[in-house]
């Protein structure tokens, strides 16, 4: 199951992406928006991919002047918030 928030606070939105997957390990936790890098899940075969998805959406956050982080434990699922600065331009 994944929720999807947002609102407005401080001059900023902020974005959540809620989940209630598998969760990620907090040694992980620091580098998972590295380009390339992927966890390992112990399964055979291993995850598919190549550990670009989440540099690109943090590429594209700071692009907008935004920040991205994670809320996660093992067992428990995970929240990506991202930050924007809130612009009345269109």
């Amino acid at each position: 199951q994944i929720r999807i928030a947002a609102e407005v606070h401080d001059g900023s939105v902020v974005i959540r992406i809620t989940d209630n997957g598998i969760g990620i390990e907090e040694e992980h936790q620091a580098h998972i928006f590295d380009k390339f890098y992927r966890v390992s899940n112990g399964r055979r075969p291993p995850v598919k991919g190549h550990g670009i998805g989440l540099f690109y959406v943090k590429t594209m956050v700071h692009k907008h002047n935004g920040t991205i982080r994670v809320e996660s434990r093992p067992g428990k699922g995970s929240c990506f918030i991202i930050t924007l600065p809130q612009t009345n331009e269109r």
